[in-house]
């Protein structure tokens, strides 16, 4: 059965400049990645889409071993909608094989989302960059809250919301914080925006926006409503910001955190940090291609990628 959503709700699949990308770890985890939302949705079909770089070897390997996924809709800033709904979608990845010149395939909407491709030296040193993976979501379920951070009721188009997920085991190497918390802290209360992501009781990700309260021997999370489910398990925290990468001056700050998580409300959790990534790139055009260029080559070396 095709997934059909309202079209108030097609314009902040479409209109959003970022999405939040989760995917679900081999021991049970997940990552959460901030993805610019290049790819064209076909609501008709039931689908949406996304797309990865050839050196993001590992996002999309997990989803070719598990395709349950979830794609977070969770900011308006820079978003052609209007909307203040939060969404969330769940679904099943198909991983396709890269496209060498992506951005000819999808027309305006790259030029809407990154600018208009290079050409010249330019080109030549961003087109490990333009070569993309397109990933398909076949959607099983749409969770709409009526506000951003996912209070009120939520109107479900797909199959129903399951249950709460139970207690995961804890892991081998024990689950106190192995990162520095009061530095996650900090770099996280500077963003605009924190995610956590669990895998819920029918094995898609759960990904819901929160507020860090304080680090210490941990990070201290809360919720505006009450959504955490009970219990401890494996989870995901990103922390973002973005800047309007179609206006050429390409910025973005992300931290990306798996860990453990310790629930001791509806609304509040302890979140113990056991592995940390990200970067900082200013609103700079020429950082920006400077960077991409040679993430996205050595990225696809180490891949040994040839599309």
């Amino acid at each position: 059965m095709v997934v059909q959503w309202p079209t108030a709700i097609d314009k902040i699949l479409d209109g959003d400049q970022v999405v939040g990308v989760a995917t679900v770890t081999p021991a049970g985890g997940v990552v959460i990645s901030p993805m610019t939302n290049f790819a064209v949705h076909r609501p008709h079909a039931g689908t949406i889409a996304v797309n990865s770089s050839l050196g993001a070897a590992k996002k999309t390997e997990r989803m070719r071993r598990n395709p349950h996924v979830a794609v977070a809709f969770h900011s308006r800033r820079h978003s052609s909608a209007d909307g203040s709904q939060y969404v969330l979608v769940h679904g099943d990845a198909t991983v396709s094989a890269p496209i060498r010149d992506f951005p000819s395939t999808i027309g305006t909407r790259w030029d809407e989302k990154d600018g208009a491709p290079a050409g010249g030296l330019w080109g030549w040193w961003l087109r490990d960059y333009y070569a993309r993976v397109p990933i398909t979501i076949s959607v099983t379920r749409v969770v709409v809250w009526p506000a951003l951070d996912a209070t009120g009721s939520p109107q479900i188009y797909g199959a129903r919301l399951p249950g709460v997920p139970a207690s995961q085991s804890p892991p081998a190497g024990g689950t106190t914080a192995r990162t520095n918390c009061a530095r996650a802290a900090r770099i996280s209360r500077r963003l605009s925006h924190l995610l956590l992501g669990w895998v819920g009781a029918d094995g898609y990700p759960v990904v819901v926006p929160v507020s860090l309260e304080r680090g210490d021997d941990c990070l201290r999370l809360s919720t505006a409503a009450p959504i955490l489910p009970a219990g401890e398990r494996r989870a995901g925290l990103t922390a973002h910001q973005f800047t309007h990468h179609g206006h050429g001056r390409h910025g973005d700050h992300q931290r990306l955190h798996t860990g453990w998580l310790e629930v001791e409300s509806p609304c509040t959790a302890r979140y113990y940090p056991h592995s940390s990534t990200g970067f900082h790139m200013p609103p700079s055009t020429l950082v920006y291609r400077l960077a991409v260029g040679l993430a996205a080559r050595n990225g696809a070396k180490a891949v040994g990628a040839a599309p």
